[in-house]
């Protein structure tokens, strides 16, 4: 258990895949303590050089941006020390627990915990000279990425326990963010988003809700992040509003979207958290 979340495992949904919507998501009182000192713009500048396109920004753990807010905060500071732990990723594999062998099964004992210090980025299996090569063949070089990726891992899974970090963003956008339908990369598990404003009530905004979608029984296989809008569904759109989570397992059967946000005096303020395996990223 953690005492400073709202979720069970009776949250979860099976359909389209695992996912819940949890209002109330953190306790009232810390919730608030932690909307009252989110970050303002001048923190989200100092990591200006990692914008998204469209407007996104990110505090990412062990980045200068994050740090320098971090000391500012002890709310903060002590709420990512509580989320970066075992017991944390425990909870979360728990709450997920008749779910956990859907698409790239995860363990939820018998895996070693990395309490990482810094800011983890991975890239291809091969490392430069593959993502140089996959890159200027993209077509080949995505077919060979997945699969290396897929018999290393299984390989390595065979004799070895997974390990597991925590990822943690706290974000913002602004006019233009956009993320269409997609799936998270091989390494991510557990994805959760937690909303600290509703940037169309309180700030003028429209659009920024976050959809979920099936991938309709018609589709083709898919080998991409990213589905044609063709080739899935939407079946639940949220508006973000204070203290909403929302949380997915990292399925093949699941799609998740940030529609087209136009801010009014307000960026869209939300926290992104993942249990993630410490290794290189690869799409499905």
């Amino acid at each position: 258990m953690c005492d400073f979340v709202n979720l069970s495992p009776a949250d979860v949904k099976a359909v389209p895949g695992p996912h819940y919507v949890k209002d109330g998501f953190l306790k009232q009182d810390l919730f608030e303590a932690l909307r009252a000192e989110f970050p303002g713009d001048e923190y989200f500048k100092q990591d200006a050089d990692d914008s998204y396109a469209g407007g996104r920004t990110d505090l990412e753990f062990g980045k200068n941006g994050f740090d320098a807010f971090a000391r500012q905060s002890t709310v903060w500071r002590d709420f990512v020390a509580s989320v970066r732990t075992r017991r944390y990723a425990e909870y979360l594999l728990d709450v997920f627990s008749n779910h956990l062998h859907q698409g790239r099964p995860l363990r939820r004992d018998g895996f070693v915990f990395v309490p990482t210090s810094e800011y983890i980025r991975t890239d291809h299996p091969l490392g430069r000279r593959f993502a140089q090569w996959s890159k200027a063949h993209p077509i080949a070089g995505k077919r060979m990425d997945r699969v290396i990726y897929r018999s290393y891992h299984k390989i390595k899974g065979a004799f070895f326990p997974d390990h597991y970090y925590i990822v943690c963003q706290v974000a913002q956008s602004w006019s233009g963010y956009v993320q269409p339908a997609h799936r998270d990369t091989l390494d991510r598990g557990i994805v959760t988003l937690i909303y600290f404003n509703d940037p169309v009530a309180e700030g003028g905004g429209e659009g920024g809700e976050f959809g979920i979608f099936r991938l309709r029984d018609d589709a083709p296989k898919q080998t991409s992040t990213w589905a044609h809008p063709a080739h899935v569904e939407e079946v639940v759109r949220l508006s973000p509003r204070p203290n909403l989570g929302v949380g997915l397992l990292n399925t093949p059967s699941i799609y998740h979207s940030g529609e087209m946000f136009k801010a009014g005096t307000q960026p869209r303020k939300f926290m992104y958290i993942g249990v993630a395996r410490l290794e290189n990223a690869c799409s499905w």
